[in-house]
């Protein structure tokens, strides 16, 4: 996941449901665009290129993957929005040191059922 570009944050939570493992790995990559859905675009498509697949889109907004490699994990992909990040401070913390522009960043919430 991270090979779509430039890690600028990250966090992992774990949780349980419905007796299953649900691991949650959100990163913010820097993938090096010029506008919110350039970078919503190019991150699917390096994603696509790693053997992920398109389960959903409303675009450009979010689109949903799942791993061709790995069969319990999927993957929301959004331009980042500090809004959708109140619940992790530790990203925003990260991001704001963080000199460029946001224009160039997405989101991505990546689930990983056990």
């Amino acid at each position: 996941m991270r090979g779509i570009g430039v890690l600028k944050a990250g966090t992992t939570s774990r949780s349980y449901v419905n007796g299953r493992t649900e691991i949650t790995n959100i990163l913010v990559v820097d993938v090096g665009t010029m506008n919110p859905r350039d970078a919503l675009d190019k991150a699917v498509d390096s994603l696509r290129e790693l053997e992920w697949t398109t389960i959903a889109e409303n675009r450009p907004i979010r689109v949903l993957m799942k791993s061709g490699k790995f069969s319990d994990v999927h993957a929301s992909i959004a331009p980042f929005d500090p809004i959708y990040h109140k619940t992790e401070p530790e990203i925003l913390r990260a991001l704001a040191g963080e000199s460029g522009e946001r224009e160039a960043l997405v989101s991505l919430n990546v689930y990983e059922y056990r």
